[in-house]
């Protein structure tokens, strides 16, 4: 895989500028962006929906098939980066805290020596237990709970494959340990503080996070979202952390989400497309200031602060083959009409 040819700029104030009822502006020079992605429809299954973000205002959208900047489709992974934003607001609020062990909020956890998990081990995937997908029954539990009670119960009784916080494998258990502890703080369930931490104060309003057969929602890769909505988290964390005149995350949260949350770690796995990128929390650095993450439904998301630049491509119906290069083709596509 070719990796992204970025060019650095030196770095900037962004405006406290959001856009809840956007101005859309067909930027002619983004033409090109659609007119290539439509080309690529076979790469993709047909259907899709990108938005491109700049200067505080989107400047250009696409819509290919029957399928719209308003139609919801499974996020993947691209649901692990909200599940960090509402776990950090809660942490903004004195709800948790990234260093608290969560044997204290789930005793059950303390029985198979996973008390001292903390909410910040569950998203930077540090708990020591995610490499463990070989235990098909146990996970196979986890998909078949019908709450987060019951699926976290499932994931403690997994071995650990190395000690907490000692070694960082990317995958989809570690959120559901901060998701179980928040509703436990709150006495809300995780799609409902969803909801009210994210989505309705970014009128995300065709977002949802709850299972739409009933099981227990999945903190990890259980979102089902709309282009337009994810580009209005996206320009969120571009904003400083501000929605129109509403702070929706504060600056050290917004910091601690940017940052590399474990340099140093032993890496047992990440995805092929990510290899020489930096896990933050929800989102991989790919350098200083620009951020991406994909999903194994073939959409994409990016932000590059330096350039007051976000972007979305959410892809109608899951996808595998050539995804990472049809991402990096797109976004050269978009840097070379800037």
């Amino acid at each position: 895989m070719s990796h992204l040819n970025l060019k650095t700029c030196r770095k900037f104030s962004l405006a406290a500028v959001f856009m809840l009822f956007f101005q859309f502006t067909q930027a002619q020079d983004f033409e090109e962006v659609g007119n290539w992605l439509e080309k690529q429809s076979k790469m993709y299954g047909g259907a899709a929906s990108t938005i491109i973000y700049h200067n505080n205002k989107i400047v250009y959208q696409k819509n290919i098939g029957e399928f719209n900047e308003k139609t919801p489709v499974p996020l993947g992974q691209l649901t692990q980066l909200p599940t960090a934003i509402m776990i950090s607001k809660l942490v903004e609020e004195g709800v948790l805290d990234w260093d608290e062990s969560l044997g204290d909020k789930i005793p059950f956890l303390t029985k198979y020596f996973k008390g001292y998990i903390t909410p910040f081990h569950g998203l930077a995937h540090l708990t020591g237990v995610e490499k463990n997908y070989g235990d098909a029954g146990k996970i196979a539990e986890r998909k078949k709970a019908i709450n987060l009670d019951e699926a976290i119960n499932a994931l403690a009784t997994l071995e650990m494959s190395n000690n907490t916080g000692k070694e960082y494998y990317f995958g989809t258990i570690g959120p559901y340990f901060p998701a179980r502890a928040a509703e436990v703080a709150t006495k809300k369930t995780y799609d409902r503080l969803m909801q009210e931490k994210v989505a309705r104060p970014l009128k995300m309003r065709f977002t949802k996070f709850d299972h739409e057969l009933g099981y227990a929602p999945n903190p990890s890769t259980g979102g089902r979202g709309a282009s337009i909505d994810y580009i209005q988290l996206l320009a969120m964390l571009l904003n400083n952390g501000k929605a129109e005149d509403k702070t929706i995350l504060g600056e050290e949260s917004l910091k601690k989400l940017l940052t590399p949350s474990a340099p140093s770690v032993t890496k047992k796995y990440q995805p092929a497309y990510a290899k020489n990128w930096a896990y933050c929390l929800g989102i991989f650095e790919i350098e200083p200031g620009v951020y991406a993450l994909g999903s194994e439904t073939g959409s994409w998301v990016f932000i590059d602060q330096n350039k007051k630049l976000a972007a979305v491509l959410l892809i109608e119906k899951q996808q595998k083959t050539a995804l990472p290069e049809l991402f990096n083709q797109w976004m050269n596509k978009i840097y070379g009409q800037l």
